[in-house]
């Protein structure tokens, strides 16, 4: 383990830990109680093991799993489970969760503690729907939680504990959306909530989605995550803070949704000035698009006007007629003035349907407005979202929001242009619309 760890006696943990009460819930003070195990199981085989069916953990690979605390069920957000890390020996991080049927885990197993879970008769899963690793007890065909009088033989609490500086990773809202995440404790600096959030409250009774609510945080460049508050949480009467800065988490998902946890309060610190941005330019292809530039290469097949959008209509190309087509076709957006400007971002929306090469997405600053995009020269934007199409209808404009493009690199110029190059081949041919293509900046 390369992570700095806190080693603590338990006679000096004893004298310098307060628990904090759980009478209410009959919650056991282990806060003194630790101890010292030897780990003799390797995160890589539980994750790779790890099927959509429950799965009994075989003896013959070990019985000791090493991780580290991430979640916290101080502030009533989390209830009984304990999201965890464990390290492989290349010091990559794994995040899972173990669900244990007691409240005020945090008195025990607080953020950071090194705990060591015994895998005896316990089993093993990846979720299909949350897609994150559980270990578990066995409750019908999925994982449950490991009962009151059987937690505290399943999960050690060590004397050591990994300072919260080093668990926590610094990433950008464009990379939390990764499986890789899950489970783990996670920070995003430079972040504000929503405008539709202002003047709410964390859990707003309002606006629901099952026992709580999921706001939207923000960064410049219009990357986005659900942040989720439990209506039991003993922050959620408060008000939801105006400013930017850091929120700090669990990232968790469900079904396709990425969310984060916050632990406490005390993991959101928004105390710099809001960020207001400034929408630059807009095409939400309302009146057809008359100052793009549709240009065709090759095919057919040419980009229009579609009946289906977010909302309705958008732009639409698709290279499919009495079969696959070989096509390419530009769509070209008028000039956009970012002369007086020190921060540009670029956003769309995108959905497709059937197998097919995917869009791309280029920006010039010398397009003359019309003719050949050969004569100008154009670079290709990566690092963004785009749908995949697996299978049934086209994929939802959610599953296509882009995320932010940052495009600052073009600010001082007055002919910035984007464009959608759609491509297709004879053997196949996807369905791609378009929608909602803004340039915010300042």
């Amino acid at each position: 383990m390369k992570k700095t760890i806190l080693i603590l006696t338990t006679a000096l943990f004893a004298t310098l830990t307060s628990c904090v009460t759980g009478d209410d819930y009959n919650a056991p003070d282990l806060s003194g109680e630790c101890v010292t195990k030897t780990a003799d199981i390797d995160i890589v085989p539980v994750v790779n093991n790890a099927t959509t069916t429950p799965t009994l953990w075989d003896l013959a690979n070990g019985t000791i799993l090493e991780a580290y605390v991430t979640s916290s069920d101080e502030g009533g957000n989390f209830y009984k489970t304990i999201s965890m890390v464990a390290y492989d020996d290349n010091d990559n991080e794994y995040g899972f969760t173990v669900p244990v049927d007691e409240y005020n885990l945090f008195n025990v197993y607080e953020p950071g503690r090194k705990v060591y879970i015994d895998l005896t008769g316990l089993y093993v899963m990846e979720d299909d729907y949350t897609d994150d690793l559980q270990i578990g007890q066995l409750f019908g065909n999925d994982i449950g939680r490991i009962a009151l009088d059987k937690y505290k033989t399943k999960i050690f609490r060590s004397c050591d504990k990994m300072d919260e500086e080093d668990l926590v990773n610094h990433i950008e809202l464009s990379e939390a959306r990764n499986l890789e995440n899950l489970h783990t404790l996670v920070e995003f600096d430079n972040v504000q909530f929503d405008d539709a959030s202002l003047g709410t409250t964390f859990f707003n009774p309002n606006n629901t989605a099952g026992s709580g609510t999921n706001h939207t945080i923000k960064d410049k460049f219009g990357n986005n995550i659900l942040l989720r508050v439990s209506e039991f949480a003993t922050f959620a009467g408060e008000a939801i803070p105006s400013g930017n800065g850091k929120i700090r988490g669990v990232l968790t998902k469900f079904g396709s949704d990425y969310q984060l946890m916050i632990r406490t309060i005390n993991d959101v610190k928004l105390t710099n000035e809001r960020y207001v941005p400034n929408l630059l330019f807009e095409e939400t292809f309302v009146n057809n698009f008359p100052t793009w530039t549709a240009y065709s290469v090759v095919g057919a097949q040419v980009w229009t006007s579609t009946n289906f959008g977010n909302p309705t209509p958008s732009a639409y190309m698709n290279g499919f007629s009495s079969g696959s087509q070989a096509n390419e076709d530009w769509l070209i957006s008028p000039a956009i003035d970012l002369t007086s400007n020190v921060f540009a971002a670029l956003t769309f929306e995108t959905s497709t349907r059937f197998a097919g090469p995917a869009l791309q997405v280029y920006i010039s600053t010398n397009y003359s407005g019309s003719g050949a995009p050969s004569a100008a020269t154009w670079t290709e934007l990566t690092g963004f979202n785009l749908p995949v199409w697996t299978s049934g209808s086209y994929t939802s404009w959610s599953a296509g929001a882009s995320g932010g493009i940052d495009i600052s690199n073009y600010v001082g110029n007055s002919n910035v242009r984007v464009a959608f190059k759609y491509t297709s081949t004879t053997a196949a041919a996807a369905g791609w619309e378009v929608d909602n293509v803004r340039v915010i900046g300042q």
